[in-house]
C-alpha cells in the first residue's frame, strides 16, 4: 500500500491486518496485544528538525532555484546505506538498518531510530545523524536546525511534500483547526515511544507521563521565532495543539483523575472523525464520521480492517500516545545533547516504578484545571510560570532529582552505569531558569539568521 507499511502485533484470533473488525467491542484487544513481556521494553525516539536556507528562510522539499530537501536526501542516500523510498517519483524516505528518515508534511526530516536498550545508545545514534546533517548542508545548503518551529517563511508560503496522505490531512484538519497547517508544515519535535507490560503498566505509565510532560516542554521550550521575529512565545506548541482539531488533541485528564483502560481509550478513540483509510494503491478520504459511525456504515470504503483501526489511532493527537507501545510527544525540537538527556530523564521517571509513583506524587496538588493552566502557560512564560505548586522552575528541578534517583536504581538493577549523568544539559537549564527558546532570542538578536544555523 502507498505509503502506508501497516506494522502490528495481531490481536488474539485475528489472522491478519486487513481481516475484518467484527464490532466495536474488539478494538481494545489491539492494545492487548501489544503488551511486551517484562525485560524487553526498550526507547524509541523520531526526532524531527526544520530544513532552512542560509538566509533562514525554509527550504522547500522540491528544487526550484535554490537548495532543498530533495537534494538533502539524494546526498544522504549516497553516503550512507540508506535505501530509497521512491513514491511517484519522488525520494520521500531513506530506510536503513538502524533508523529510517522520513518527511513531515512541510519538508522536516524526522529521524526515527529503531528501539534501543539504553539512552547512551540513543545518544551516540544522534551523534551519527548529526555529523551527517552537517556534511549534508555543506554539500547541499539545506541546514536542518534543532528548533520547534519555521522561524522565518511563513507558513502559508510552505510548500507541501506531494503525498497523498498530506492532501487529505491537509483540507481535513485545516478545517477544524486555524493553526492546523502550522502544526503539519511549521513545527518539529521529539518524540520518546515506550514499551507496557500490562493495562495496569500502561495505565500507570501514562498517568506519569501526562502529569510531567508540561515541565518537560519547558525545558525544551524552543520555538521563540516566528515571520522573522518573536512571537511572544518561548513555546509555541501548546498552542498549536490546541488549535489544530480538538476531537484529536486532548490532555486526556481524564486518565490522570479517573483512570485508563484500554476500553476506554478506545471509546475515546471511536469518537474522532476517520481522516482516511487506504484501498489498495489509493487513499481515500472517509469524510465527518467518527470511527464509531464508519464501523457501523463503512459504505463503498468497508468492510473496515484492523489496518483502519492502526491508521486512525496515528491521526489522534493527545500530549500522551498509545498505541501498541506508549508515545510520549509535547516537546519542541532541541539539540542532540538535550535530546539524549530528555530520553534518559523519560526513560528514569517511566520504566521505574518508584520513579513513576514519585512523579505522580510531585503533581498532587494541581487539578485538571492546574494542570491545563501549566500546559498552557509554560508557553509564554516557560520555567518562570507560577502554580499553586510552585513555579515550573522549581517543580522541574524536584523532577530532575526524581529522574536521577530512578536512573540509579535501573543502574543497579542492571548491574550497569548509571545514565544520570546525562540529564545534565536538562540540570542546567533547571538552576538557570533559561529555557533554549531565551537564548535562541539572544543569539537572534546578536546574529540574525546565523543563530539559526548553528541550532545543533
Amino acid at each position: 500500500m502507498t505509503g502506508l507499511a501497516p506494522r502490528f502485533r495481531l490481536p488474539e484470533g485475528v489472522a491478519s491486518v486487513d481481516q475484518p473488525i467484527g464490532s466495536a467491542d474488539e478494538l481494545a484487544a489491539y492494545f492487548r496485544a501489544g503488551a511486551k513481556p517484562e525485560g524487553e521494553q526498550l526507547l524509541g525516539v523520531e526526532y524531527e528538525r526544520i530544513p532552512l536556507r542560509e538566509d533562514g528562510t525554509a527550504a522547500p522539499y522540491l528544487c526550484g532555484g535554490g537548495p532543498c530537501v530533495a537534494e538533502l536526501f539524494e546526498y544522504l542516500a549516497e553516503a550512507t546505506d540508506f535505501d530509497k523510498q521512491i513514491v511517484d517519483g519522488h525520494l520521500l524516505g531513506l530506510e536503513g538498518r538502524r533508523s529510517a528518515v522520513h518527511l513531515e508534511p512541510g519538508g522536516q526530516p524526522e529521524l526515527a531510530l529503531a528501539p534501543k536498550w539504553r539512552a547512551r545508545d540513543v545518544a551516540v545514534s544522534l551523534g551519527r545523524w548529526e555529523a551527517m546533517l552537517r556534511e549534508g548542508a555543506a554539500r547541499t545548503g539545506v541546514h536542518v536546525a534543532a528548533i520547534g518551529l519555521q522561524p522565518v517563511t511563513p507558513i502559508a508560503d510552505l510548500s507541501w511534500v506531494p503525498k497523498e496522505r498530506y492532501d487529505i490531512m491537509s483540507a481535513h484538519l485545516g478545517a477544524r483547526g486555524e493553526l492546523a497547517h502550522h502544526m503539519m508544515k511549521g513545527s518539529a519535535g521529539v518524540q520518546l515511544n515506550l514499551d507496557y507490560r500490562s493495562e495496569e503498566d500502561a495505565a500507570s505509565l501514562m498517568r506519569a507521563a501526562l502529569v510531567a510532560s508540561p515541565l518537560v516542554n519547558a525545558l525544551c521550550a524552543n520555538s521563540p521565532l516566528e515571520n522573522g521575529e518573536p512571537n511572544g512565545y518561548l513555546t509555541k506548541r501548546p498552542e498549536i495543539w490546541l488549535a489544530t482539531d480538538p476531537e484529536r488533541y486532548d490532555l486526556l485528564s481524564w486518565i490522570v483523575d479517573d483512570g485508563f483502560s484500554y476500553e476506554r481509550y478506545a471509546r475515546w478513540a471511536l469518537q474522532a472523525s476517520v481522516m482516511f483509510v487506504v484501498r489498495g494503491e489509493l487513499w481515500h478520504a472517509v469524510g465527518d464520521k467518527s470511527f464509531e459511525r464508519f464501523l457501523e456504515d463503512p459504505g463503498e470504503l468497508g468492510p473496515v480492517t484492523w489496518t483502519d483501526w492502526h491508521l486512525h489511532l496515528t491521526t489522534l493527537f493527545p500530549e500522551v500516545r498509545i498505541k501498541q507501545h506508549v508515545e510520549v510527544r509535547g516537546a519542541d525540537s532541541c539539540s542532540i545533547d538535550q535530546v539524549a538527556a530528555l530520553t534518559a530523564l523519560w526513560r528514569g521517571l517511566l520504566y521505574d516504578q518508584e520513579g513513576r509513583d514519585e512523579t505522580v506524587a510531585l503533581f498532587e496538588g494541581l487539578d485538571a484545571r492546574a494542570r491545563h493552566d501549566l500546559h498552557v502557560g509554560i508557553g509564554r512564560h516557560g520555567l518562570a510560570f507560577e502554580t499553586p505548586a510552585g513555579t515550573a522552575r522549581e517543580l522541574s528541578r524536584e523532577l530532575l532529582l526524581v529522574g536521577e534517583r530512578a536512573l540509579d536504581r535501573l543502574a543497579r538493577r542492571d548491574e550497569e552505569e548509571s545514565e544520570a549523568g546525562l540529564l545534565e544539559p536538562l540540570r542546567e537549564r533547571a538552576e538557570s531558569g533559561r529555557t533554549p527558546a531565551e537564548e535562541l532570542l539572544d543569539d537572534w538578536r546578536a546574529r540574525g539568521p546565523k543563530a539559526l544555523l548553528e541550532r545543533v
